[in-house]
């Protein structure tokens, strides 16, 4: 069986878009396991949580391993931000 240009094209152009697409992939599976994590404890816990949980083979996880206390501190305030603006929405 052979290859045609376009079908090896069609792959590299997909394993590329697969590879951009992944962290965006895994910051969301962080937003929504903290999100779930918050229904049973204070923000704070929540993101330490997901923090020391992600599964290993994400490829983010040394990035946000390296810079934790930016991360952590960024991911609190992004949550008091969203908070605020729904008692905004509220009034």
């Amino acid at each position: 069986m052979s290859l045609s240009s376009d079908s090896i094209t069609n792959n590299k152009v997909f394993f590329q878009t697969e590879r951009k697409s992944r962290p965006l992939s895994e910051y969301t599976w962080i937003v929504e396991a903290i999100r779930q994590n918050r229904q049973q404890m204070p923000l704070d816990e929540a993101v330490d949580m997901v923090l020391n949980n992600m599964p290993s083979d994400f490829i983010i996880k040394p990035w946000l391993e390296a810079n934790r206390k930016w991360v952590r501190n960024m991911l609190l305030t992004e949550y008091n931000e969203e908070e605020t603006m729904e008692l905004f929405k509220e009034k």
